[in-house]
């Protein structure tokens, strides 16, 4: 058993062990090695009946104590913020270049005291790193294989430095306030190699400019960084810096724009979602995302709307949803698009009612996905409108998959698949549980 430097630990009995030499008080953990595995007794403080300190045991094939300190001195624990994160690839999508940010459950980080932890974990994640941070400092990243390589009895020391601040403007390509626009800043990702031409990058943190186009960016560390800036009727710009104290001024290229109305039932429909859908094909396949992202949208109170195009690919303009019903006009790619295309007035389509028929499944709802092969599917669960019967309304015309949800379970039914033809309206659709 080990410890502490200074102290002399031994086991009492299987269960039980002691320490001579340790402060009272003192901040640490007392931690046993066996091959493969790494037990860590982290002090409660409760005493039981007879006055001995309880612990709870965190075990692990590997461990090592983080001490965090800003300026010499040690942080709180209410000031220090230490987090175990990974960045998120799609199946789907394996060659993305932008990756989102997500918790690593892999790894364990139990708090012991004032700026200092125990890290742990059953395995030795190549995609994971530990990021501690405080107020105005800027953050440290350790890579978890770097913890885990290091033997237990060496704590990790880690001096937060000050922090730093970006601030910035974003203007449309007339010079003019980028009012609302979109910008998410970005990292490179560490020990990514045979990526030199497209790195990935790992999201950092994500504002909305305000009415002058003005964003800042708080807490950050001295390294290279990528700001994404997008608005759904000015376009896209992109600008790579170091801070270094300057403004960074983000110029949106403009894109070609679509205009156009939407009437329902013969009257203007102001509040309708309108948007700049991709290809599902080219999505999937595209490194960077935003450069395949279009412009989105709300009709105005005369139906009107105005949206930018993608910077590349084809796409489709998405009008409309499952409450107001739903039209889509192709678009074709952005490369051969310029200046403002008109698409006229869009009279949008009234919403197929189906009505679904199932013997024996009064404890499920119908849930209906489609249209298959689209951007932007929809999910739409069906109302019960008798013992066997229910309604779903069907906002767009394709391919929908029918799966009944009984609880917190999905069964199949017969059959999988129906078909709404543009012109349908009212579907009477009989279900089965497969044999």
């Amino acid at each position: 058993m080990a410890s502490r430097l200074g102290a002399m630990c031994t086991w009492v009995d299987g269960t039980n062990w002691e320490c001579v030499g340790v402060p009272l008080n003192a901040t640490g953990v007392v931690y046993t090695v066996a091959p493969g595995e790494v037990t860590c007794s982290i002090p409660s403080g409760v005493l039981s009946h007879s006055g001995i300190e309880t612990t709870r045991n965190r075990i692990g094939a590997w461990g090592r104590l983080v001490v965090v300190e800003a300026g010499g001195a040690t942080l709180s624990k209410e000031g220090i913020r230490i987090s175990a994160k990974r960045a998120f690839v799609s199946r789907s999508r394996p060659s993305a270049a932008r990756l989102e940010v997500i918790p690593d459950p892999r790894i364990h980080i139990d708090s012991i005291g004032d700026g200092v932890a125990w890290v742990s974990g059953n395995e030795v994640p190549g995609d994971g790193w530990v990021e501690v941070g405080a107020s105005d400092r800027a953050p440290t990243r350790v890579e978890v294989r770097e913890l885990a390589e290091v033997p237990p009895d060496l704590p990790l020391r880690l001096q937060l430095q000050p922090a730093v601040t970006v601030s910035g403007r974003v203007t449309t390509a007339m010079s003019k306030a980028a009012a609302g626009a979109v910008v998410t800043l970005y990292r490179r990702a560490r020990g990514d190699p045979g990526r030199e031409r497209n790195p990935r990058r790992i999201v950092v943190a994500e504002v909305s400019a305000d009415a002058d186009g003005a964003f800042h960016f708080d807490d950050l560390a001295v390294e290279p960084y990528e700001a994404v800036a997008m608005h759904p009727a000015f376009g896209r710009g992109v600008r790579q810096f170091s801070p270094d104290g300057r403004d960074v001024d983000i110029a949106l290229r403009s894109p070609a724009q679509v205009v156009g109305r939407v009437l329902k039932d013969g009257v203007p429909a102001s509040g309708v979602r309108v948007a700049v859908v991709p290809d599902l094909v080219q999505f999937a396949a595209a490194a960077d995302i935003t450069e395949v992202r279009g412009g989105e949208a709300n009709t105005d109170e005369d139906g009107r709307f105005a949206v930018s195009l993608a910077s590349r690919g084809s796409s489709d303009l998405r009008i409309g949803d499952e409450r107001t019903g739903l039209k889509r006009v192709p678009l074709g790619p952005s490369e051969n698009q310029a200046g403002v295309i008109d698409i006229g007035t869009v009279e949008l389509n009234t919403a197929a009612t189906v009505t679904l028929v199932l013997e024996d499944g009064r404890a499920c709802d119908i849930l209906l996905t489609g249209p298959a092969g689209r951007t932007g599917m929809t999910v739409v669960r069906s109302a019960r409108i008798g013992p066997a019967m229910s309604q779903a309304v069907v906002p767009e015309p394709g391919r929908w998959q029918v799966v009944a949800a009984c609880g917190a379970r999905e069964r199949p039914v017969l059959p999988a698949w129906i078909e709404v033809s543009p012109s349908a309206r009212d579907i009477t659709v009989r279900l089965s549980w497969p044999q």
